[in-house]
């Protein structure tokens, strides 16, 4: 069993877990001594004097039949004293914590049937001022909704820091957050507490609620946000009872499930590449609309329209239609990878969250309505444009962006032109509308809470020390122990594929081992082309590719990749080998006799080599075939033949490589000049791309061509301080 938490109260909870209660209590009073809690000694001795009373039962050989029963409620109840004790040193640690502890206002005392009836009072009010005259509900709405957002956020406050929860306490919540008499937004906002508080401290009741809300809910918006709550509070459990890891098994027969974990998952993936995507978009997608817009911007931000150059339009009568071309291209760049999952409204919207509305935590979840009261003037001065209507059903952000949006309105809403709100009011202001059918799909609901999540999670500076699900160590969620057993497993190699797709490296080396078992043959050679490509794990792709060949020897992509393998990692006889059998089996492909000749000069068989080269010259010429002769050539000490090659080679596009052996050659041949010429060449070309190259490595790495000349390490020196005078 792997160590509960590096957070206080250390190994705690593993004792309990472990059976070991008199050293669980032991250690957690000694706690306690230096961290003391309200009401925590009066708890915890009574836990221990009840575990000494059956102690002393068992002492005297009493055989009772509820002993197992009354042994796992105490490991309960010392359980909820360890994690109420975790969220008092969360609190006493973290801003985060300690603003909503200070938050919770009126809802602190607040009784279940209480805060249930408050809920509720909301709703039956908002349904009365129906009822009402328009004048006299415009004020009554304003207020309601000013009160009721004020209780929401100290709602919010306290179920983030709220004690561990009791089998009592789940079935409260569950059925609170199904209920049909409260508004859905509240109910949305509720479930984003309990998940940042099960994130922060895995609570099995928490846990529960969440699972059960997305099992049972019909609400599309809360099942997908109670589905992102219970899978990363997953992440936090210490594996101390069996109890999660069978509700997930249990969970899992049903298909949807499984799809629906399967596609956070990759959706995941696109929130953790947001940073790479905006700087994409910044460095190579902005700089392309700016510079081909028509518009100018002065130093006070005054916009203008660029008159047309006449000139240009004389000799450059196209310049127009490529401008526009590009900036067409841009954007459909940007259009493509919205569509893809990227998150490509982060950038600009990552520097509108300072406003004091993000100062409340609870505002990063809200759902967006435009009656929410720090919104409501901008609303009122927008009049019936609907410009605000239409933000929220169709702009395409998610809620935490909808709000910096109408906050960033809201300081220059008094200087818009009336027409100008009135072309606000069309829907394609917003830039590309969202369809109906679109806006309810679940994976879309679940994409723009993600984002919320992670905008919370990364720009908000009072979430700095929270357990992020967002960081390395927590992001491949389906790689979690309770998984294991289920068919998400069975799609663990569908999701490697699309992290290789999707250059998550990070995430495919966390899970490969994983998939192993349920690869088939293309996956496995997709598995070993990325560990070749990669360069970090060619042992493996052996590995793998040794196996396959055993299933199919006779498999001409398989030996493909075999040989491709060995030659990585310089397994040249293996390599030679592998690249024979493909070249006598397939004469028709001069890939294979390309490579067979280049693997047996790796090998000094060069005679052979030039053979199959200079065939190869004559029936299939290329760059690729004139490398390989000139080399084998220079193996043969044939320089003079090699040299001609190696003209041909610098004479039409050669590669950076080309320069490196050809001043071999001419260090060969004693043109020492020659020589350090081709060397910095070679070496600059690297140096501009900003590749770091050493000179000695390279000689290292053709130690075999040096030796056959009689390079000893004293020239190599020599020549490589020749080479940087």
């Amino acid at each position: 069993m792997r160590p509960a938490s590096t957070e206080l109260p250390f190994q705690i909870p593993v004792l309990i877990a472990d059976h070991q209660l008199a050293a669980a209590i032991r250690d957690l009073r000694m706690y306690m001594e230096d961290h003391p809690s309200e009401g925590a000694v009066d708890a915890i001795n009574a836990i221990e004097n009840d575990y000494q009373l059956m102690l002393s039962y068992a002492r005297q050989g009493y055989q009772d039949p509820s002993r197992e029963i009354l042994y796992k409620h105490l490991q309960q109840r010392l359980l909820r004293l360890c994690l109420s004790l975790q969220v008092r040193h969360w609190i006493e640690k973290l801003p985060f914590f300690r603003n909503a502890d200070m938050g919770t206002g009126v809802t602190k005392l607040l009784s279940p049937i209480r805060m249930k009836e408050q809920l509720e009072s909301f709703v039956s009010e908002m349904a009365m001022l129906s009822l009402e005259t328009d004048e006299v509900r415009h004020e009554k709405s304003r207020e309601v909704h000013r009160l009721h957002q004020d209780f929401l956020t100290c709602l919010f406050n306290r179920l983030v820091v709220d004690r561990p929860w009791s089998e009592t306490d789940q079935q409260f919540y569950e059925e609170l957050f199904l209920s049909p008499t409260l508004d859905r937004l509240d109910v949305l906002l509720m479930v984003s507490a309990v998940t940042l508080s099960a994130v922060q401290t895995f609570d099995l009741p928490k846990f529960i609620t969440l699972l059960h809300v997305y099992q049972r809910s019909t609400d599309p918006y809360v099942r997908q946000r109670a589905l992102v709550g219970w899978v990363f509070a997953l992440q936090s459990d210490d594996h101390l009872t069996d109890e999660p890891e069978n509700m997930v098994q249990e969970a899992c027969r049903d298909a949807q499930v499984v799809q629906d974990v399967i596609d956070l998952q990759k959706q995941l993936i696109f929130c953790v590449q947001t940073k790479q995507d905006n700087e994409e978009i910044q460095k190579d997608i902005i700089p392309s609309l700016m510079k081909n817009n028509n518009f100018t911007i002065s130093r006070d931000g005054i916009i203008t329209e660029k008159e047309d150059d006449i000139m240009e339009s004389i000799l450059n009568p196209d310049a127009e239609d490529q401008r526009m071309e590009e900036v067409e291209k841009g954007i459909r760049k940007m259009m493509e990878m919205q569509k893809a999952g990227s998150d490509i409204y982060f950038g600009g919207f990552s520097h509108m969250k300072r406003f004091p509305f993000f100062y409340k935590a609870a505002n990063w979840f809200c759902p967006f309505y435009p009656d929410h009261p720090a919104i409501a003037k901008v609303t009122e001065k927008l009049g019936p444009s609907g410009f605000m209507t239409n933000l929220v059903q169709y702009g395409p952000f998610c809620d935490s962006d909808k709000y910096s949006f109408a906050l960033a309105m809201s300081s220059i809403v008094d200087r818009i032109p009336d027409n100008l709100k009135e072309m606000m009011g069309n829907a394609e202001a917003l830039g590309p509308v969202m369809e109906e059918q679109q806006r309810q799909d679940e994976a879309y609901i679940r994409r723009m809470y993600l984002q919320d999540l992670y905008r919370f999670y990364t720009l908000n500076e009072s979430a700095v020390g929270l357990v992020n699900p967002f960081k390395r160590e927590r992001y491949v969620v389906v790689g979690n122990e309770d998984f294991f057993e289920t068919d998400v497993a069975r799609r663990y190699p569908e999701l490697c594929l699309f992290f290789i797709k999707n250059h998550c490296d990070d995430a495919f080396e966390q899970l490969q081992r994983r998939s192993m078992p349920y690869l088939n043959m293309s996956q496995r050679l997709a598995y070993a082309e990325w560990f070749l490509e990669s360069g970090k794990q060619t042992n493996q792709a052996v590995q793998l590719l040794e196996e396959m060949m055993k299933e199919d020897p006779d498999n001409e992509q398989v030996n493909r990749y075999m040989a491709r393998a060995y030659y990585a990692s310089m397994d040249y006889v293996r390599a030679c080998t592998t690249y024979e059998n493909l070249y006598k089996r397939y004469p028709e492909k001069p890939s294979y006799a390309l490579n067979y000749a280049i693997t047996l000069s790796k090998n000094e068989r060069f005679e052979e080599a030039v053979q199959i080269l200079y065939q190869l010259d004559f029936e299939h010429p290329s760059q690729h075939v004139t490398r390989g002769l000139a080399w084998a050539l220079m193996g043969q000490r044939k320089l003079e033949q090699a040299e001609r090659e190696y003209n041909k080679l610098l004479a039409s596009s050669p590669a950076t490589i080309d320069y490196l052996n050809a001043g071999y050659c001419q260090w060969f041949k004693g043109d020492i000049p020659k020589a350090i010429s081709l060397f910095r060449t070679f070496l600059k070309q690297h140096r501009d791309v900003g590749d770091k190259i050493d000179l000695r490595d390279e000689m290292e790495n053709d130690c075999s061509m040096l030796r056959i000349y009689g390079i000893s390490n004293t020239d190599k020196g020599i020549m490589c301080d020749l080479v940087m005078e």
